[in-house]
């Protein structure tokens, strides 16, 4: 598995180049997964201590934690214990962060109304309500390499934006979210935050564009028209891969990826049993894919939402609604 992910963090970092070197996405910022207990999302690596659990991916009704996610259907929860330990979770970036720039993320957070675990020091129920800090680390893979941001105690139970802005004194090939006390290591007790939706990674200087506003009708009709016309605006690279933008939305929140299918999952997710028919003809598309379902899914459309079917003559077989100027993808919907 490392091999194949080394693999792919190659390919990603060839295409990214031609998008601009300022701009560093994460895979799966949106922190989705199958909820549960000690499930570290998709794409993420836990760094906690191996005698303690991974941190969790909520909400699955564990821990008495029922809160909706900020963004898409499920966001981390990260804990300080009471025995010294606290959970934290990494990424290797598709290219480092450079010495001496500016850098900005941000990422939604809250304090939980309610945690309920094991205290590690005394082995009775306890409460992990209490505030913590976040901290922002780069790494190499789990080690600590130097300390990039952190957070006064976060305090507020509904999602609130929270901002880092660093400049990184060496070369960092990746970076790390930690949970932290509000003191330090001398002062323990069991606290946690949820996290969802983190940027990425962006020098200050850049600008991003405005999402657009979407039609104010959602029938059949006006879907399909819109579904064709945004597919028709889907740019391909020389390698097929879509092309990114830098957005910003309503809510000021950033994110890397594909516009159009981006505007594609936002147009979608209004209707609750629309779903999206995909296929392409290309060889060896997993990371096309990956792609594709990664845009849609940041514009809101769930995972479960999108289905991928095989095609060999496209055109033949299926009433497909539209398909990009390259006729590299076929988009079909059903269920509006």
């Amino acid at each position: 598995m490392q091999c194949k992910w080394s693999y792919l963090s190659v390919l990603l970092f060839q295409f990214i180049i031609g998008y601009g070197q300022d701009i560093i996405p994460l895979r799966n910022p949106s922190l989705e997964s199958l909820p549960g207990p000690a499930k570290t999302p998709n794409y993420w690596h836990f760094c906690g201590p191996p005698q303690e659990t991974p941190p969790d991916v909520h909400p699955s009704g564990a821990f008495g934690v029922q809160k909706k996610a900020a963004h898409g259907l499920t966001y981390m929860g990260l804990v300080v214990r009471d025995n010294g330990t606290t959970e934290k979770i990494s990424q290797r970036l598709s290219m480092p962060l450079q010495k001496g720039k500016i850098y900005r993320l941000q990422c939604y957070t809250a304090k939980p109304e309610v945690y309920r675990s094991v205290s590690r020091s005394t082995m009775r129920p306890d409460s992990f309500t209490r505030a913590i800090r976040l901290r922002l680390w780069g790494v190499k893979h789990c080690e600590k390499i130097e300390l990039l941001g952190e957070t006064a105690p976060i305090t507020h139970s509904e999602w609130e934006l929270t901002y880092f802005e660093f400049t990184p004194t060496v070369s960092l090939p990746g970076i790390m979210l930690e949970a932290w006390y509000e003191e330090d290591e001398d002062h323990v007790y069991n606290g946690g935050v949820f996290v969802d939706l983190i940027s990425p990674i962006y020098e200050v200087e850049q600008t991003a564009v405005h999402s657009p506003r979407l039609p104010p009708n959602s029938d059949a009709e006006s879907i399909k028209s819109f579904v064709y016309q945004e597919t028709q605006k889907l740019a391909l690279d020389p390698a097929n891969m879509p092309k990114r933008d830098f957005i910003i939305d309503e809510d000021s929140c950033y994110f890397f990826t594909a516009l159009p299918l981006w505007d594609i999952g936002r147009m979608l997710s209004r209707s609750p049993k629309a779903k999206l028919h995909l296929a392409t003809p290309s060889r060896g598309a997993s990371l096309f894919m990956e792609e594709i379902n990664e845009a849609l899914q940041l514009g809101g459309l769930p995972s479960f939402r999108i289905k991928w079917h095989k095609i060999k003559k496209p055109g033949k077989g299926k009433r497909w609604v539209a398909n990009d100027p390259k006729r590299t993808l076929f988009v079909g919907l059903s269920g509006i």
